[in-house]
């Protein structure tokens, strides 16, 4: 399972370093005022409970391009712990997914998911960082990663305050960590980013061009706060951008500044600025706008398939960048945003109709077994089932090929293995029914699924126990072995003590077992000499 999660975690690493090569834009900056009474990690965003914190929306997906769902982030401190929340809107008609029962479990990421980046050094941000993601159900994956050396320690677990609630159409999410946890440090500036990921694999973070392109952020005590909490139909080439500032000690005199450019020639299409004073420990408000779409012809929605050529081209063209910043009078940067905008953009969301509860149906028919599952935590009367009920059948038919009983489950998922007969081709219903303790129906869904015959089944071509030349056979000398131009030496442990490539040892040095019980060290002997 920690394999699966860490090939794909690598893979996403590979993603965001390209996607970061090719921003040429500053980074983003964000000051994070200090709270003097700390929120209530409760999963619910009480009033002015977050009025102390900086707030940032303006999400784009991954690739860059500026979605429609737009969650709002809040960020704050004290002198012990950083305190993040989020309250994300989505369609009331859909769901939130959240497959991910248990901690460190490989399915987090592909759930609605909430993600922060810390990297405790922004001047070596890619040396260290840590990574959160959290589902709406409260499961945890964390990750210790070291982004230079390509080493990730999915083993990693931190202290994570997370509490979430949900409502239809609505998510809010309260996360609080120390700050030694995760090596912050007042002064120094560190590298954040905060990522709302929509199941399955749609991935948007606050930053362009990739999760590791980070925030400047900057701990500003009792600096003046800036909350961006909306943009408006910007989607529409209209831009309102409302800001929220609330001064500290100090009266602020703060300006807001945007501007809007073409991606690709740079040529600038609109701008605006204005100036906003708030009093000491007042709060003001200002809506920052700029309409380009008189200079657009007509903004429709793309309908094509989002993953050729054709998607490619429509969101290249004339897409834009747009920067938001807000500045003291002294010159000090409190926000800097970077969103990259292609109007008429939509988000492919299920909405509609939704189930009563979710069903999995998955065929592996040359074991002659359907893995099923089903979610009922969302189930009204979830209280009142003992255990889901699976019939197969092949479509339109009233017979049964097999049949089975879900009964365990963890937060109010559950899994079973239902052995059926040899299926002919063809397509198949499973019917999941909810059962009480009495063994009445309380609801019922259906999956269908097909089974296909492939000309390579049962086939015995290929299978055999002789290498099939040309290979290059190991050499084996004493305790190393030889291949291809490497060495690689081992201890009597049956450790690598040294890999020799061209002449050098790679390893810094050799390859050991550590641990500890009872805070005491263990020690690791080899019994006797290696064999190879």
């Amino acid at each position: 399972m920690k394999w699966a999660t860490a090939i794909f975690v690598a893979l996403i690493c590979v993603t965001c370093v390209f996607a970061a090569e090719k921003a040429t834009q500053s980074p983003n900056v964000l000051v994070i005022p200090k709270c003097a009474k700390p929120p209530v990690i409760d999963g619910v965003i009480g009033p002015d409970e977050w009025a102390r914190a900086a707030a940032f929306t303006g999400f784009q997906h991954i690739f860059n391009w500026m979605t429609e769902r737009q969650p709002v982030i809040y960020v704050t401190y004290d002198d012990s712990r950083i305190y993040f929340a989020m309250d994300s809107r989505f369609p009331a008609d859909s769901k939130l997914v959240r497959v991910a029962r248990y901690g460190d479990h490989k399915r987090v990421c592909r759930d609605d998911t909430l993600e922060i980046f810390i990297a405790p050094d922004y001047e070596n941000r890619h040396d260290l960082d840590y990574q959160f993601l959290g589902n709406s159900l409260g499961v945890i994956q964390d990750i210790l990663a070291r982004p230079s050396i390509g080493n990730t320690l999915l083993g990693w677990n931190g202290n994570w305050e997370f509490k979430n609630t949900t409502s239809p159409g609505r998510w809010q999410a309260e996360v609080s960590i120390a700050l030694a946890e995760v090596g912050l440090k007042p002064g120094r500036d560190f590298g954040l980013n905060v990522c709302r990921d929509y199941s399955p694999y749609i991935f948007t973070n606050w930053t362009p061009g990739g999760y590791r392109n980070y925030v400047r952020a900057t701990f500003g005590g009792d600096c003046p706060i800036v909350q961006l909490t909306d943009l408006g139909p910007i989607l529409k080439a209209d831009m309102k951008a409302r800001f929220a500032v609330r001064s500290g000690a100090k009266p602020s005199k703060l300006l807001l500044e945007t501007e809007v450019r073409l991606e690709a020639e740079g040529t600038v299409v609109a701008t605006a600025k204005r100036e906003l004073d708030v009093p000491a420990g007042s709060r003001g408000e200002a809506i920052l706008g700029t309409n380009w779409a008189d200079k657009e012809r007509k903004i429709e929605p793309f309908t094509g398939d989002r993953e050729g050529n054709e998607w490619t081209a429509w969101l290249a063209k004339r897409k834009k960048v747009v920067t938001l910043k807000v500045s003291e009078a002294e010159g000090r940067t409190l926000l800097f945003h970077t969103l990259h905008v292609k109007e008429g953009v939509t988000d492919a969301v299920k909405s509609g109709p939704q189930r009563v509860f979710e069903v999995v149906a998955e065929p592996y028919p040359s074991y002659k077994m359907l893995r099923t599952g089903a979610d009922i935590y969302d189930f009204p009367q979830k209280d009142k089932v003992k255990s889901v009920g699976v019939d197969i059948k092949p479509a339109g038919k009233e017979f049964a090929v097999g049949c089975g009983r879900i009964e365990d489950f963890t937060l109010g998922y559950g899994e079973a293995s239902v052995a059926h007969l040899p299926l002919t081709d063809g397509d198949y219903e499973a019917t999941f029914r909810l059962l009480d303790a009495a063994g009445n129906t309380l609801a019922a869904e259906k999956a269908t699924f097909p089974k296909k015959s492939f000309p390579w089944e049962g086939t015995h071509a290929g299978l055999s126990d002789d290498v099939i030349p040309p290979f290059t056979p190991l050499e084996v000398k004493g305790k190393s072995v030889f291949c291809w131009g490497r060495e690689y030496a081992f201890a009597d442990s049956g450790l690598p003590e040294k890999v020799v490539s061209r002449g050098d040892n790679v390893l810094a040095s050799p390859v050991a077992f550590q641990g500890q019980a009872d805070s005491a060290p263990l020690s690791f002997k080899p019994t006797g000499s290696l064999r190879v």
